[in-house]
């Protein structure tokens, strides 16, 4: 499990040439060329914006609206789950990158719970976690044909929106050459039926990558810049990288998350410092700042100068931070040293809970790389994040890292219990879990699922056994499998 040259690069590089897909809760990042228009498709009509492509027709799923889904074989799920309360039904498999999930089509929508997914078709459906009966459905243009595409869930202050990221060849004018271009279509969800207003962003080029967060979505890429849009309006923020000040000398900073409090920028420093711990200088430190409301510098643990946003919820931000590093290579969590993670108020930065972590094996920690396995349990008490669970109440943490019986957990989901839902395995990069895919899919990735009660021992479950990527307020585990979703109630 030890990582290969190739993940020792700068961890900004690192950052800006990443492709996969990151989920949470909440906002989408995503990383492309260049800014486009916002479009109005509730009619077809043009509008101020620009073009307006009709939406396309949503096709028959198999479970219509307010209909339950046809009944078949139960998901394998756990103890912990009544197989015989619940459903499932076919939908499409998730597009993969490098072997991982990289383009996701399920997602969960917690204030509706609602499960929200893209068929074969590119029509995207909602379903009742409860029951799984049809609640609405969606047709954006061209996504039928699209090349690739992503969905998530993204919960703003304004409510939840559904975005779908997906690209496509276009021509920009009659008789040319079809280009490929990124459209990101997003859509007020609706709790009762047909969604009434949906908007779409046009982005020119593809090389994107995605991350969702509570608050907007960060367009990002190697040759422009950045780009925050509003999921509620379609408006886009430039993002451009800068250089700030840092205690010892200038840090390059890039945007790598959005929250309500402003754009989480990560920055590493570039002058004042020994780049290469060679000439016995200080240690370049690393950190980042949460908009204009907070910055690392202020918050970091004492002997701990170097700092790695790992992920957001809507209240707070979970961070790992180290001691002395150099920029040969990356943060690492490994035996060497004590990594403490803490969970931060979004707010203000002040600590919440925290533990200290240390792993046999090499992980790296990036940016935004715990972004996929950052969300808290229904009720708000528990918080997990990559391999680490904090009681938010208890103010405590504690560290599902590997030791010398087994490999580190990689969560997936937490429940009002505390008990946690994960998988072991081979995972080069801290937090960064392909979410929506079961152990079973892909059985050369050779993991195998866990739960993990509050204050008990990691329980390997048999082999086969789905965990569930979401959790709702009553219990019900969401599963995803390569080619079925499912819900099925609490025990």
């Amino acid at each position: 499990m030890e990582q290969g040259n190739d993940r020792r690069s700068n961890w900004r590089s690192r950052l800006i040439w990443n492709r996969a897909l990151l989920w949470v809760s909440g906002t989408l990042v995503v990383v492309m060329v260049a800014i486009g228009v916002v479009l109005d498709l509730r009619d077809g009509d043009r509008d101020d914006a620009g073009s307006n492509p009709r939406e396309s027709p949503v096709p028959a799923a198999g479970a219509p609206s307010g209909a339950a889904p046809a009944a078949g074989a139960a998901l394998p799920v756990g103890k912990d789950f009544d197989a015989r309360r619940g459903w499932q039904f076919e939908v499409a498999a998730d597009a993969y990158t490098s072997g991982r999930a990289g383009f996701p089509h399920t997602a969960f929508a917690r204030r509706a719970q609602q499960v929200v997914y893209l068929d074969e078709s590119g029509a995207v459906r909602a379903v009742s976690a409860a029951d799984g009966r049809e609640v609405w459905s969606w047709g954006p243009a061209g996504l039928e044909y699209a090349a690739r595409a992503a969905l998530v869930v993204v919960d703003t202050p304004g409510g939840e929106y559904v975005a779908v990221v997906s690209e496509q060849e276009a021509a920009p004018v009659v008789g040319a050459y079809p280009e490929p271009i990124t459209f990101v279509d997003l859509a007020a969800v609706s709790a009762t039926g047909p969604l009434s207003l949906a908007r779409r962003v046009t982005v020119e080029g593809l090389g994107w990558q995605a991350v969702a967060t509570p608050t907007g979505l960060i367009l990002d890429s190697s040759t422009a810049t950045s780009v925050a849009i509003d999921p509620q309006t379609g408006i886009q923020t430039p993002m451009a990288p800068r250089n700030v000040s840092c205690p010892q000398g200038t840090c390059a900073t890039s945007p790598v998350l959005s929250t309500a409090r402003g754009a989480v920028a990560a920055w590493t420093q570039s002058t004042g410092c020994d780049r290469y711990q060679q000439a016995g200088g200080p240690s370049c430190a690393l950190g980042w700042e949460v908009g204009t409301a907070w910055a690392s510098t202020a918050v970091a643990p004492a002997g701990k100068p170097v700092g790695v946003p790992l992920g957001v919820t809507d209240r707070y931000l979970v961070a790992a931070w180290q001691g002395t590093t150099n920029l040969i290579t990356n943060p690492e969590l490994n035996s060497a040293q004590n990594t403490v993670f803490a969970v931060h108020d979004l707010a203000s930065g002040a600590v919440i809970a925290q533990t200290a972590c240390r792993s046999p094996y090499t992980l790296g920690l990036y940016p935004g790389s715990a972004q996929p396995s950052t969300q808290a349990s229904p009720g708000g008490r528990f918080l997990a994040s990559g391999q680490v669970v904090f009681d938010l109440q208890a103010r405590t943490g504690r560290c599902l890292t590997a030791d010398a019986a087994r490999l580190g957990v990689d969560i997936w989901s937490v429940d009002d219990r505390g008990t946690v839902y994960g998988t072991v395995g081979d995972t080069a990069v801290f937090g960064q879990l392909p979410v929506p895919v079961a152990p079973t899919f892909n059985p050369s990735w050779s993991v195998q699922a866990v739960r993990v009660p509050l204050g008990g021992q990691v329980e390997l479950l048999p082999p086969g056994t789905l965990v569930p990527f979401a959790i709702a307020a009553d219990g019900t585990g969401v599963f995803r499998t390569g080619d079925a979703v499912g819900a099925y109630g609490g025990t």
